[in-house]
């Protein structure tokens, strides 16, 4: 909208994640090859300029494991936006702080904190940063990327659809 700054454009755009989503993801193994797994999630506005993410039956080829986990994103004024993922199978909430980009419709996340070890499908985890970005009202697309031996690369990619 006009004369709408930026942090007022991303907290705008939460809406747009709201609601009932499929998931398609794919993720790299160290190998470079893809690993994918499909789900289901749901979004809800649940406080002012906070979004709550629920996934849940994660089912991922070579595992008989169902995963489950969720992600936060909030906006606050002193910090700007930020993201808080937790999934069932990786210890502890992984936090990252960004902004949005409305010429992208897109939302930077960068590491709060020291992001060692690996991923669940054993790539190295430095300089971790997510991408998260509506294309249409039907289309979500959320990315991981990382950089290894000096070169970022996309680690995964996380498609709700409707």
């Amino acid at each position: 909208k006009q004369g709408e700054t930026a942090d007022e454009a991303g907290k705008r755009h939460l809406v747009d994640f709201t609601g009932e989503w499929n998931l398609s993801i794919w993720a790299l193994n160290p190998d470079g090859s893809k690993l994918n797994a499909s789900g289901q999630a749901t979004a809800a506005l649940t406080g002012k300029d906070v979004l709550q993410i629920e996934y849940k039956n994660i089912k991922a080829q070579g595992f008989d494991q169902v995963f489950s986990g969720s992600s936060v994103v909030t906006y606050s004024p002193n910090t700007g936006f930020s993201i808080e993922n937790q999934f069932s199978g990786i210890e502890g909430a992984r936090r990252f702080v960004g902004e949005y980009v409305p010429a992208n419709s897109l939302y930077n996340f960068y590491p709060a904190q020291n992001i060692e070890g690996e991923t669940v499908t054993g790539v190295i985890r430095t300089n971790v940063k997510i991408k998260l970005r509506t294309s249409n009202p039907s289309l979500v697309v959320a990315e991981t990327f990382a950089m290894v031996d000096g070169k970022e690369i996309q680690l995964q990619q996380y498609r709700f659809t409707r």
